[in-house]
């Protein structure tokens, strides 16, 4: 996925989550999972959980900034390694969450 496609599924995301009477700032986990699963479709929904989970926790924000979702997009095209670091699991445990 491009970064260009990356943003504009963010944005939308943004927008729907903003519509549903949500923040118009970050993701929250419903809007995040809908996002990421829509650039990285191999991606669970347990995996998407624990991303966000793991980065919301490690950053200590509430919700995923276009630039850490872009950051996370980056890291699962990369692979379970990245991701898993993200997600701040062992890589066994993030692969665990994909079924």
């Amino acid at each position: 996925a491009s970064s260009n496609s990356a943003a504009e599924i963010f944005q939308e995301a943004l927008v729907q989550q903003a519509q549903q009477g949500g923040q118009r700032q970050s993701l929250l986990l419903p809007a995040f999972s809908q996002a990421i699963l829509k650039v990285a479709p191999a991606t669970s929904m347990l995996q998407a959980k624990a991303l966000f989970d793991g980065t919301c926790e490690g950053t200590g924000q509430d919700g995923i900034s276009l630039k850490l979702f872009c950051d996370i997009l980056q890291a699962v095209e990369l692979g379970v390694d990245a991701a898993s670091h993200f997600a701040d699991l062992h890589v066994e445990d993030y692969e665990a969450l994909a079924n």
